[in-house]
């Protein structure tokens, strides 16, 4: 089952009108019982006695869920389809969720001021701050607003400074002092912050990712995910975005961030290319710097 069908399942939910504590208790019910599972998810027991069973260990409401997704063959992705519920459900009573992914939890101080400056920029009525820990970013913070990604980390900050010191390094004379030009780029240093627009990987399988947000994603655009790897954009659906990963899916899991380059996908070209080893893309591994092109041609014309 995928996404699409379980986002279909949890908006049939909401469209039932189910209560919301109805849907917590069923969940809570489902998740804190091995027994009750083992027995619904069962193929040696009957439908007919899975009815009886959850008739006997839920609310009306919560029996009624249960029955429509043994109907829809869903019942085994109940967890992926209440988290979608409460979702759908928060952002119907005018309520965002955020990403806020950094290295230790803030204060409570400083996730009120963030809930804070979200609802003054989106004009909603709540903001819901999903807080997941990322040792990676080394500081600073990554804030997913509603298809926004902020990036204010030390991991970011340090990318930038690397391509600052590999274009600079290619573009000075080879005598330069190397040591001179580190110094200077590091005294300028500063943690700025970087808005691009993103969102998260749902789904990763045979090279395939599908990722949440994207909302003004083109299709063969170029999209980078937070290991560096990039992808292409080839599926645009309502639900989400398929993309072709151009590397390895190392490091890659739900929640990974994704965003766009606002290009389509395509190689540098131009008299600087030769000689030079390059990968699909045209990015220089050869260790010999950044590549100097004259153009850049799109993949499909």
């Amino acid at each position: 089952m995928n996404n699409t069908d379980i986002n279909r399942i949890a908006a049939g939910l909401l469209e039932m009108d189910v209560a919301h504590d109805d849907i917590r208790e069923l969940a809570d019910t489902w998740n804190n019982s091995d027994e009750l599972r083992s027995a619904l998810l069962s193929t040696a027991v009957s439908d007919e006695e899975k009815e009886r069973i959850a008739d006997k260990a839920f609310t009306q409401a919560g029996s009624s869920c249960i029955k429509m997704l043994m109907h829809e063959g869903a019942l085994n992705e109940l967890p992926a389809i209440v988290k979608e519920y409460e979702r759908l459900k928060l952002k119907q009573q005018g309520t965002v969720v955020c990403q806020l992914y950094c290295t230790q939890r803030p204060s409570k101080e400083l996730t009120q001021e963030f809930r804070e400056v979200i609802r003054n920029k989106l004009g909603c009525k709540e903001v819901v701050l999903d807080i997941r820990i990322d040792p990676s970013l080394i500081g600073g913070y990554v804030l997913n607003v509603d298809g926004k990604i902020y990036d204010k980390s030390v991991k970011n900050a340090l990318k930038g400074l690397e391509s600052d010191l590999a274009r600079r390094a290619a573009s000075e004379n080879a005598n330069t002092d190397i040591v001179s030009m580190i110094k200077e780029e590091i005294s300028d240093f500063e943690v700025k912050l970087e808005v691009n627009e993103g969102g998260s990987v749902i789904s990763i399988h045979d090279g395939i990712v599908n990722c949440f947000g994207l909302e003004k994603v083109m299709f063969g655009e170029l999209v980078q995910f937070d290991t560096g790897v990039k992808g292409i954009v080839q599926n645009i659906t309502k639900d989400y975005i398929g993309v072709v990963l151009l590397g390895s899916d190392h490091g890659l899991y739900e929640g990974s961030k994704v965003v766009r380059t606002g290009r389509k996908a395509g190689v540098p070209v131009g008299e600087g290319l030769i000689g030079r080893v390059v990968d699909a893309l045209g990015a220089p591994i050869d260790g010999f710097g950044a590549v100097e092109s004259s153009d850049f041609y799109p993949i499909e014309a």
